[in-house]
């Protein structure tokens, strides 16, 4: 790609809120700057805890966020998905796991890191957000279920920096920008080969499906992604071709994972409770935990108690001289794959050029599919698609 660099362009920060505090339970809501080159948007989540959470189901700040969306003109989507679809788009296409604090320990701040990009990455000169084309404004709006119960009232804040170009090049961002937006949301219900038709005529650069499994009262899970959508399909019905032909999640995740060299780590903080338990989040499917680290001198022993790898929320177990013990603090480190339950269907490169994106006009009718299981929970898909047109 040749580059658009001058010496009188740069890239800056744009500071668009600072220390915003949430209102929980409900949609929170800005404008975005009426004209700019917008690359993309980096989000900072803060939460207290008000409580020890380990038996409590999501609890970091980027879980909470059900919903973030940028509206143009009114009613425009370019992103409309969750805090932890977002995420796990950015741990696969960067390649990188998640970062910043994550804890389930009372009184403790939690600070988790996102970018939401409208090109391939930060930065990407080819493809970003031209504001000023969006005649009646952007829209951000940033949905939660934060429950004061569990995260401190007024503690819950969002610091959003925009990453735009000055005295932009002619011809930056001409290719168009990348959306990315949650299509279906389907409660498992056993059912064989449900089939979804992409309502979409881009070019797509990825489809991502989300399978995740409900949290008890207790912090456990309640199944197996696995068996949420447990076999899938992938078909061009208009000339009948197989992208995916029936293909164990299991599976197709691992190939998935390995073909692009993608393994991720989570490292939490946490705390045990009644019986020296605590059932620990690590975000990741088909982990394992590789070590653990006690912060108190008292912890003199501590070790994993699991079923095995198939689930996100793994159970520590701490001891004292042999004896469990409630009150201890220390953190645990995972390893695995499926970030928030996240596999791809594409077979794309994520820095790749938009030749090697998978056309949906050329294509036409492109169907999902899957045979669902008995566990207790959604399956999602969300597209990552070139918009070339501005909406009029």
């Amino acid at each position: 790609m040749t580059k658009m660099s001058s010496p009188n362009s740069y890239w800056y920060w744009r500071a668009l809120k600072k220390d915003w505090v949430l209102d929980e339970g409900t949609t929170n809501k800005f404008d975005l700057p009426e004209r700019g080159h917008l690359s993309g948007l980096a989000i900072a989540s803060k939460a207290e805890n008000e409580q020890d959470l380990g038996d409590y189901g999501d609890p970091y700040p980027i879980q909470r966020h059900t919903k973030f969306r940028l509206i143009g003109d009114g009613n425009f989507e370019i992103v409309n998905a969750s805090g932890r679809q977002l995420k796990a788009i950015e741990c696969w296409n960067d390649n990188i796991s998640p970062k910043g604090i994550h804890s389930q320990c009372d009184t403790h701040y939690q600070r988790n890191y996102l970018t939401i990009p409208f090109g391939r990455f930060m930065g990407d000169e080819k493809y970003g957000l031209i504001l000023e084309k969006f005649e009646a404004g952007v829209e951000f709006e940033e949905t939660n279920n934060y429950d004061t119960d569990y995260h401190k009232d007024t503690k819950s804040t969002l610091t959003i920096f925009g990453l735009f170009r000055k005295r932009p090049e002619a011809g930056l961002m001409e290719m168009g920008f990348l959306r990315k937006r949650n299509i279906i949301d389907k409660l498992t219900a056993a059912e064989t080969e449900y089939g979804v038709k992409l309502p979409t005529r881009n070019k797509l650069r990825q489809i991502y499906l989300f399978n995740e499994n409900a949290v008890s009262a207790i912090g456990v899970e309640t199944g197996s992604a696995w068996n949420v959508a447990k076999t899938i399909w992938l078909t061009a019905k208009s000339k009948e071709e197989l992208i995916i032909d029936n293909a164990a999640l299991r599976t197709f995740s691992y190939h998935m994972h390995n073909h692009f060299g993608r393994l991720f780590k989570t490292h939490i903080k946490v705390k045990t409770g009644p019986g020296g338990d605590a059932y620990v989040d690590s975000m990741i499917y088909r982990s394992h935990e590789i070590g653990q680290i006690a912060e108190e001198t008292a912890a003199t022993d501590e070790f994993l108690m699991t079923t095995g790898g198939d689930s996100r929320v793994k159970r520590n177990y701490m001891m004292v001289g042999g004896t469990e013990t409630a009150g201890r603090m220390g953190e645990a480190i995972f390893e695995g794959i499926m970030v928030h339950g996240m596999t791809p269907l594409l077979v794309i490169d994520p820095y790749a050029e938009e030749d090697d994106y998978l056309d949906a006009e050329e294509m036409k009718d492109i169907y999902f599919a899957a045979t669902e299981g008995t566990s207790d929970d959604h399956w999602r898909l969300v597209l990552d698609e070139v918009q070339k047109i501005y909406p009029v």
